[in-house]
């Protein structure tokens, strides 16, 4: 059986009730050190010789999820039109060459 396409919003909706109740105290910045946190986790993920794909995974989930209670917490409604405005934006800027250890690319104007 398929399994069924999950919808984000319900998810999104989900994962802010979940959060609301279990971390009545968090704040903004409480999302904030949590996502750093959790980039850290992904790294060191990353950083293995022999990458677990379902623990990257798992460490994305922590993220997204993350992310999505700061969202919530700040208020500012619903993400993805602002992350579709600012797609449009970062297609219209260059971007310069790839830099350092990591390959980073900044937009140049």
């Amino acid at each position: 059986m398929a399994e069924k396409r999950l919808n984000y919003h319900r998810l999104r909706k989900e994962v802010n009730d979940w959060q609301k109740e279990t971390f009545k105290a968090a704040s903004p910045l409480t999302y904030l050190e949590q996502l750093r946190r959790e980039m850290k986790e992904l790294e060191d993920e990353l950083s293995n010789d022999l990458v677990d794909v379902e623990a990257v995974r798992m460490e994305v989930a922590d993220l997204e999820i993350s992310l999505m209670g700061l969202v919530d917490r700040l208020g500012i409604g619903d993400p993805l039109p602002f992350v579709n405005k600012k797609l449009k934006i970062n297609k219209s800027r260059k971007w310069g060459p790839p830099d350092g250890e990591f390959g980073v690319q900044h937009h140049i104007e």
